[in-house]
């Protein structure tokens, strides 16, 4: 589980090959990720920025 820089999220991976993006201020699950081959290790790359735009 990764905070994003700004803290306003977190990015949780799992075994089940999903990732989620959640928001703090909202409490709320933003996005799920699905369709990975293995286990998710998340995180934020350095300088990213949460836009709320996704490529599904």
């Amino acid at each position: 589980m990764k905070f994003s820089p700004d803290n306003n999220f977190i990015l949780s991976g799992s075994d089940d090959k999903t990732m989620i993006l959640w928001d703090l201020q909202k409490y709320v699950n933003v996005f799920t990720y699905r369709g990975h081959l293995k286990r998710i290790n998340s995180g934020f790359q350095p300088g990213c920025k949460v836009s709320g735009k996704w490529r599904r």
